[in-house]
Order: structure tokens, then sequence, then C-alpha cells
């Protein structure tokens, strides 16, 4: 891990990787279980995570059902799954991440999959520290789950949900976002490079984003404002998907509030790589 980054990796994780790991606020969603609304101290964890914590097990490139080769079958791009998963007295860790291979730019592709793991297992060490300094007998939990969600050999979109427990009344959520362009060297993606160079494309977003709110019946529990080049998004293969941070536009209840825009609405303004997907 102490390989420096390239510029191209530190682009990635820094633009697009917008969600952090570690929100501030809180909401109810844990991976596979409906989270109760205040969880008791000192539950004893599934048996299955009962492994001491010198027996952590780190598994660099195990399949994930999850994992996605090049969806075209033109690339060689593969997203398979590491894991990181241990538990002890102070926090019960259960993490999958995303192991990048296939890419053109192998240089940025080593600094992704390190940082992606150093990231992941530092957020799980800051909530351990927590627990440790608290100074009451509860365990903590940090679970994680990724999704590929477009790799067809020229664009990859990544998307890795977490959530946590650190002794609160419910759960923090959040979403972090690996988008770039599979081409020599490796370019990353914000939002604003999904467009072309003058194209109002947050006039655009805005106004869908918008209509998706005042159709809801949530409508007056949101405080939009318009996105922005540091909003955080995924790339499907029909449809741009974006995501706000907990808190950021509405209550904590509500998570992370998310829009999906079809691409079909953006064909004109889109750069060509990513309309390819939208049937242009």
């Amino acid at each position: 891990m102490g390989r420096k980054l390239t510029a191209a990796a530190m682009a990635v994780l820094a633009a697009a990787m917008t969600a952090a790991l570690l929100s501030g606020c809180l909401a109810a969603r844990r991976f596979g279980t409906t989270a109760p609304a205040d969880p008791p101290r000192g539950e004893k964890i599934p048996a299955v995570f009962e492994t001491p914590a010198k027996e952590r097990e780190v598994i660099p490139e195990t399949a994930e059902p999850n994992a996605a080769d090049a969806q075209d079958g033109s690339a060689c791009v593969k997203v398979t799954g590491g894991s990181l998963r241990y538990s002890n007295e102070y926090i019960n860790v259960d993490v999958s991440y995303p192991v990048i291979s296939g890419l053109a730019d192998e240089a940025m592709q080593r600094d992704l999959n390190a940082r992606i793991f150093s990231d992941l297992k530092s957020a799980a060490e800051r909530i351990e520290a927590d627990s440790r300094g608290c100074g009451e007998a509860q365990q903590y939990y940090y679970e994680a789950r990724f999704e590929v969600m477009r790799n067809d050999g020229a664009i990859l979109s990544i998307r890795e949900e977490t959530c946590y427990w650190d002794g609160g009344a419910q759960e923090t959520a959040g979403s972090m976002f690996i988008n770039c362009l599979n081409t020599m060297p490796g370019r990353a993606l914000s939002l604003p490079d999904l467009f072309l160079s003058g194209a109002d494309y947050a006039g655009r977003l805005n106004g869908a984003i918008e209509k998706a709110i005042g159709s809801g019946p949530d409508a007056d529990d949101y405080s939009f404002s318009g996105v922005s080049g540091e909003t955080g998004f995924y790339i499907g293969a029909d449809a741009l998907g974006i995501v706000f941070e907990m808190c950021s536009i509405a209550p904590s209840t509500m998570g992370e509030p998310e829009f999906r825009v079809p691409l079909s609405e953006l064909q004109d303004m889109l750069i060509p790589q990513i309309a390819r997907g939208g049937g242009a």
C-alpha cells in the first residue's frame, strides 16, 4: 500500500468516489436485514462471524456473485470480488470489494485496487478504534457490498455501498463510486466529463430530478438545489444514476436519495462512449 498513486488513480477516487465512507448522518439499512431502531448493546453476533481477530480473513481475489466481465465481450476487463471479514469484541467486519483486471492502464488499475482495499480497511479500523475508546461493552459493525453498474469494455462503473453501526440509534449508510474510461492513459470520469463541452448538463439533470421529486409523495421533505461536479453517480446500460449523500437534500430517514435519468433523455449531450449504451 506504500506505492505513490498516479494522478489518474487519485482523480478516479477523489472525483468519482463522491459519497464518503463515513457519513455524519444516520439511516437504517443493513445488508440483508432490517435493523432495529436502537440496536441492543452487547448483542451476540452470528456464529459465522465468531472468529478471533488474529484469524482475520482477507481474500484478495475470490469470485463474487456480481463479478462481471465486459458485457459485450469486446474487451477483457474483469471485476471479481475480494473479501475482508473478521470479528472481535469491538467490531464485526463483513466487506466485499471489487478487484479490477484487464484495464488498458495497468498502473492506474494497480493503484485503484490498492486504494479501494486500503480505504475500506481504514474505515473498518477507524470504527473499531471508536468502539475501543467508547468505554462501553458493545460491538460495532461495518459492512460493504459492490455492484458493477456497467462494464462494456469502454466504460467501467462500479458502486460500493457501505453501512455501519457505531453505537447510535440507527445505522449509517453511504456509497462510493468508480467511473472511468478504459483508455491509455486511463481517464477518471467526474459528472461533467460525461457530457459534450458546453452542454447544459446541470440544467437537464436538475429538471429531471425536480420533476421526480415533485411527482413523489415526499416532495416537501426535499431541499434540492441542483447537481454539482462533485455529485455522486454511476453509469448504467440505459440510465445515469444520480445519488446524493444522506442528509444532503433530504432527512436521514430517506437514506441516500437516488434518481435514474434515462440515457435516451441525454443522448444529444453525452460523449460518444456513454451515449452508445443508451441506444445511440
